[in-house]
């Protein structure tokens, strides 16, 4: 999940396709079907948490709500 909130903050706002495409490493031994999978359900821990959320298809790190990430520690994360 860190690593899903690091690449969202460096590379701003993007399609759940898109960020499967770029965190995806050609040279894992798991298949592309398995790693999609996996990412499925990290983002949508992710948003039961309330730490993303869905912006016109694309998806947003939240910047206020319930659950959001302290500051100090949204830094020491990156």
């Amino acid at each position: 999940m860190q690593q899903v909130l690091r690449f969202l903050d460096s590379e701003g706002s993007m399609t759940a396709r898109q960020l499967n495409d770029r965190l995806y490493d050609l040279t894992s031994p798991q298949s592309r079907r398995v790693f999609g999978a996996s990412m499925s359900r990290t983002i949508r821990r992710l948003e039961r948490r309330g730490l993303i959320f869905f912006e016109n298809g694309t998806i947003v790190i939240t910047q206020v709500g319930r659950f959001r990430i302290h500051p100090e520690q949204f830094e020491a994360m990156l």
